[in-house]
C-alpha cells in the first residue's frame, strides 16, 4: 500500500514539474513570437518606406517629362542671305 501512495506521489511531484516547465516554454514561446512579429513589421515598413521613396521619384521624373512636352519647341529660323 506504501508503494503505491508513494509512486502516486512521485507522479503528481512529475506531472508538477513537466506543468511548470511547460508553462516556461509558453512564456518563452510568447515572447519569441512577440519578437518575431515586432521583427517582421519593422521589415515591411522598411520596404514600404522604400517603394515610397521608389514612387515618388518616378512621379517627379514623370511629371518633368511631361512639362518638357509640353514647353513650346523652339524652333531655328534660317534666314538666307546674299
Amino acid at each position: 500500500m506504501k508503494a503505491t501512495v508513494i509512486g502516486r506521489e512521485e507522479l503528481i511531484d512529475m506531472f508538477e514539474e513537466m506543468n511548470h516547465q511547460l508553462e516556461q516554454l509558453d512564456k518563452s514561446i510568447k515572447t519569441n513570437m512577440s519578437q518575431q512579429q515586432d521583427e517582421w513589421q519593422r521589415i515591411q515598413e522598411q520596404r514600404i518606406a522604400f517603394c515610397d521613396e521608389q514612387l515618388e521619384t518616378l512621379e517627379k521624373n514623370m511629371t518633368s517629362l511631361k512639362e518638357r512636352k509640353e514647353q513650346p519647341k523652339k524652333s531655328l529660323k534660317l534666314t538666307l542671305s546674299y
